[in-house]
């Protein structure tokens, strides 16, 4: 047996005075960043920077609700009445895997008016016991930012409606936004704390220092680092016997894949908005589901992810899989088609194919010229055949379809538009090109100038 080296590795650990942790259990797990609390009873804890608690509590009995549920929805169950009890409500309970063993993981928050505080738990099921590590944090500071840009964001594109809110004069009541609340796996359940698109685990990333996020991150990894160093000692214990689908795989109501990449490329997770993107429109194709339109927009987003990393063959291609969509769910001459046309066009300009690029940047832009007003879109496209243009060393023809998209990108957005740059320095090529060179360098100098004041109007997320 191997009890002695590990028991004193086990108060290394933890301290000399195991007080009520049971001794044989030798565990070891990654507490970089972690401060031992030595005020603490009961238990094991430890505090961060940030001021979340981790706390390890061994208790000398099988866990009772994971022996006797039958089912992942029998044990949720147990999970959703339990956090009721202490007035919360769960975010998500899954099985995971902990050094080789099934172990459960609850995510639980509580309202703490104006904020929540969250919960994440482990337990995992030793062979007469079991151990559960607990993560605690709580939102400081600046409160509620994640919860303001998510819900803009849902407004802004139509996933949220507040019409009936604002009719019905509640949203000064502080009555819940219709769809922005709900149970992850009950759609039907009405508790007093529930599960938020704001808790959405694709969105952490952009929300690093949120309580939800830190707590997430913590049980990744824990779960990477726990280890059971005797195999005598820690037996299994009892076998969750059922499979999980991932906290990504609920039935409550959830933000769609555009809304979250639209969100991770605007906060320069571009890679994030990728991974969730191919992943959604895996999930359409086998069985062709999905709205089409909105499968379209993810092949657009996909697209623009792959345009930002250099990807240029898969933009192209994604782009040309939305217009394809657009065409078949909206019409050949809508406004999303000859978008996502545009974007192909820009692609293959990119990639000094003119001859394939000019069609698709003409046809779009007639689209867009058939509008009420001119917009961004029509300048783009100008931009475009001002390149096509220039490949062509046609360097007049290429001034004045860069001269149309400075004119339209300033008067569809100001004068801080970074666009408008970008077709500036264009035509700065045009000119020097054609040997202007006076005109080159005041084409250049209006495009430094555009940056600057852009640069000094540019938020961010968070």
């Amino acid at each position: 047996m191997k009890q002695g080296r590990n028991m004193s590795w086990w108060r290394r650990l933890l301290g000399q005075d195991t007080g009520d942790v049971d001794p044989r259990v030798p565990i070891r797990f990654d507490a970089g960043g972690w401060t031992p609390n030595r005020r603490a009873t009961g238990a094991r804890e430890w505090t961060d920077a940030l001021g979340n608690v981790l706390r390890l509590e061994i208790e000398t009995e099988p866990a009772p609700y994971l022996a006797a549920a039958t089912d992942l929805s029998a044990l949720r169950e147990w999970c959703r009445r339990n956090a009721a009890q202490r007035d919360g409500g769960i975010v998500s309970v899954d099985v995971v895997e902990v050094d080789g063993r099934q172990a459960l993981q609850i995510i639980e928050k509580f309202e703490r008016r104006p904020t929540y505080d969250y919960e994440g738990t482990l337990i995992v099921p030793l062979r007469d016991r079991h151990c559960r590590f607990v993560v605690r944090a709580r939102e400081q500071g600046r409160t509620g930012m994640r919860e303001a840009v998510i819900t803009g964001h849902l407004v802004s594109s139509g996933e949220l409606d507040l019409s009936s809110m604002l009719a019905a004069g509640s949203a000064r009541d502080g009555a819940p936004i219709p769809g922005w609340f709900s149970d992850p796996y009950d759609p039907a359940y009405e508790g007093r704390t529930l599960r938020s698109l704001a808790d959405d685990p694709r969105v952490d990333g952009l929300f690093p220092d949120h309580p939800l996020s830190q707590v997430r991150m913590a049980l990744v990894k824990l779960r990477a680092s726990i280890e059971f160093d005797d195999v005598d000692e820690t037996e299994r214990g009892p076998t969750l016997t059922f499979a999980s689908a991932g906290e990504e795989r609920r039935s409550g109501r959830e933000m769609s894949a555009v809304a979250v990449g639209t969100l991770l490329l605007q906060g320069g997770r571009v890679v994030d908005a990728q991974t969730i993107l191919e992943e959604s429109l895996k999930r359409h194709v086998p069985n062709a589901g999905g709205e089409p339109a909105r499968v379209a927009m993810e092949w657009q987003l996909l697209g623009l992810a792959h345009e930002l990393q250099g990807h240029l063959d898969q933009a192209e291609a994604a782009f040309e899989a939305s217009a394809t969509g657009f065409a078949a769910s909206l019409g050949e001459r809508h406004l999303r088609t000859a978008q996502a046309i545009n974007s192909r066009a820009r692609i293959l300009i990119s990639r000094k194919d003119a001859d394939a690029a000019e069609p698709l940047f003409r046809f779009s832009l007639e689209v867009f010229e058939s509008g009420p007003a001119e917009t961004s879109d029509a300048a783009v496209a100008w931009n475009g055949l001002g390149l096509v243009h220039i490949a062509r060393e046609q360097y007049e023809e290429a001034v004045g379809c860069f001269e149309r998209a400075v004119d339209i990108f300033e008067r569809a957005n100001g004068p801080a538009f970074p666009d408008t740059a970008t077709a500036l320095r264009n035509m700065a090529l045009a000119w020097k090109r054609l040997g202007d060179l006076e005109r080159m360098a005041e084409a250049w100098q209006r495009a430094e100038d555009v940056e600057r004041a852009a640069q000094r109007r540019r938020p961010g997320i968070g």
